[in-house]
């Protein structure tokens, strides 16, 4: 599952973690120090956060491959596949 959050309201959340020097982890506990509720939606297999130097061969294999791996994906390019979401 995926954690869902408007730009604007993430942004505001970015301002007032700023401004009060709250000590969050993640951007869900920035929305979840604003009182603001967290909207979860299903995800993909191949949605995946890239943590680590060790994310990047495996995300950029996905990136490239993606059009193989899911008939939502559409080429921009010939260099960079985008995958659209459901």
């Amino acid at each position: 599952m995926l954690q869902v959050i408007r730009p604007k309201l993430l942004e505001a959340g970015f301002k007032l973690v700023a401004e009060q020097h709250l000590e969050v982890t993640d951007d869900v506990s920035i929305i979840e120090a604003m009182h603001e509720p967290v909207q979860i939606t299903k995800g993909s297999y191949t949605n995946i956060k890239v943590r680590a130097k060790d994310s990047v061969p495996m995300s950029v294999g996905l990136a490239l491959s993606c059009h193989l791996l899911d008939d939502r994906c559409v080429p921009r390019n010939t260099h960079t596949p985008t995958c659209l979401a459901a």
